[in-house]
Parts: structure tokens; C-alpha cells; sequence
């Protein structure tokens, strides 16, 4: 898979992050923006799960593998096929949207400011195993040793181990990504502002007891609507 994914325009039609750098367009390209960051995210999540899913019979073959030395016996030559198998299938199934994830290629986001004409896309390579899965299926196991499979299987760990670590820091950067986006939430009271809250809470539960007596009390409209969104703020 080899994809280049830039900004695209509602209808569809892909451009360019430097053709939406014009200030006018600064609202439609940070949602393109952020598009694109969730289509890479996504990506890089179902990559990391595919790879997971391979874990378990990489770590199944390895066990089988240090249970034995020299040509393995029949027995466990059947469930080294049997693991072998599994890990073929496994690797292959793995697809996000029907393009494969474990064999290779590599996709283009843009996730950099729109007014960053230096920027270029982010490019998330895809793991490949299923070059040395091939070379680990296509052994003869009547004839090969455990050592042999052993030192087939560990470059096959090893890529493992290697893409989830890069895909993790991928995920990383998005996710700053995305958080650049949006705009920060409201903090939500703090533990010493208990006190004033439960205040607040009490006095308009006693005006709106009291009716119309309190409200003269309180002064004009103006006044009071503008208490009434005070505290309102306070409370949410």
C-alpha cells in the first residue's frame, strides 16, 4: 500500500497545504487538518493491534522451538506447522478497509499547520512480514534444525518489536496533533472551590424559595440576570 493523503476538499478532490494557505481558508484546512490526523491515528491503531494479534504465535513458535534441539521429532513437527500456518494466516488477514497492514508499503497524512509552507506530510511506514514469514514458511521441517527455525524467527520478533515501537511514538504525534486542534475544555472546579459551589448552590435554592420577595431584594433585572449568570458559570 502506498497512499498520499493531503488535504482534500469536501467534494472529495485532494489538494495541496499550499494552496490552502491563504488566510481565508485557515478554518477549512485546521479541519482538514484534523481529518487527516484521525485517518492517520486510526491507522496506526489498527496497525498496533495487527501487530499484537502476532505476538501470541511468534511467542507460541519460540517456546516450541526451545523444547527441542536438533531435527524436531514428527510430533512437534506438526504443531511447528500447525504455528507456522497461524502466523501466515494472521499476517495476512490483517487489513484496515481492505488495504493489507503487515506487508508493506506506507501511507501520506498532512498534519502540519496549513500556513507551514516547509512542512511535508507524515509518512507512516507500514511493517512488512511477509518476506520472512515466506522464507520461515518455505522450510522443509523433516530436514531443518531448531536452531535453523530459531534463527529465523528472531529477525521476525524483532521487526515485530521494532514497529510497534515506532508506531507508538507515531501515535504520540498525532495524538499532540489533534490536541493542537482543539480548542482546551473548561476546567472543572477544583477541590478547594467545593465550599464556594455548595455557596452558591444554597443561595439560589433560598431565592427561588423565597419568590419574588428576594428578587426585589436583589435589585434591578440587569443585576439580577447578571448574578444569575455568574453563578451559573460557577455551577457548571
Amino acid at each position: 500500500m502506498s497512499r498520499a493523503i493531503h488535504a482534500t476538499t469536501p467534494s472529495g478532490d485532494e489538494v495541496t497545504l499550499e494552496a490552502n494557505a491563504q488566510q481565508h481558508a485557515r478554518g477549512r484546512t485546521v479541519a482538514q487538518v484534523e481529518h487527516n490526523a484521525m485517518q492517520a491515528l486510526d491507522l496506526v491503531r489498527a496497525t498496533l493491534a495487527a501487530l499484537s494479534d502476532v505476538v501470541p504465535t511468534l511467542d507460541r513458535l519460540a517456546l516450541l522451538l526451545s523444547n527441542s534441539r536438533g531435527i524436531a521429532a514428527s510430533a512437534l513437527a506438526v504443531e511447528l506447522q500447525r504455528a507456522i500456518q497461524q502466523l501466515g494466516e494472521t499476517i495476512h488477514a490483517a487489513a484496515l478497509r481492505d488495504d493489507p497492514l503487515l506487508t508493506g508499503g506506507s501511507a501520506k497524512f498532512a498534519v502540519d499547520d496549513p500556513h507551514d509552507l516547509t512542512s511535508t506530510p507524515l509518512e507512516i511506514d507500514l511493517p512488512d512480514l511477509s518476506t520472512a514469514f515466506a522464507e520461515l514458511a518455505g522450510l522443509d521441517l523433516h530436514t531443518t534444525t531448531t536452531a535453523q527455525l530459531a534463527a529465523m524467527h528472531a529477525p521476525l520478533m524483532a521487526e515485530v518489536q521494532a514497529a510497534k515501537k515506532q508506531l507508538r511514538e507515531t501515535a504520540q504525534r498525532l495524538s499532540s496533533v489533534l490536541a493542537r486542534q482543539r480548542p482546551a475544555c473548561e476546567k472543572p472546579p477544583r477541590a478547594g472551590d467545593e465550599g464556594f459551589v455548595a455557596m452558591i448552590q444554597s443561595v439560589r435554592q433560598s431565592v427561588l424559595h423565597a419568590g419574588d420577595a428576594a428578587l426585589r431584594v436583589q435589585g434591578s433585572p440587569s443585576s439580577r440576570a447578571t448574578w444569575l449568570i455568574e453563578a451559573l458559570r460557577v455551577l457548571r
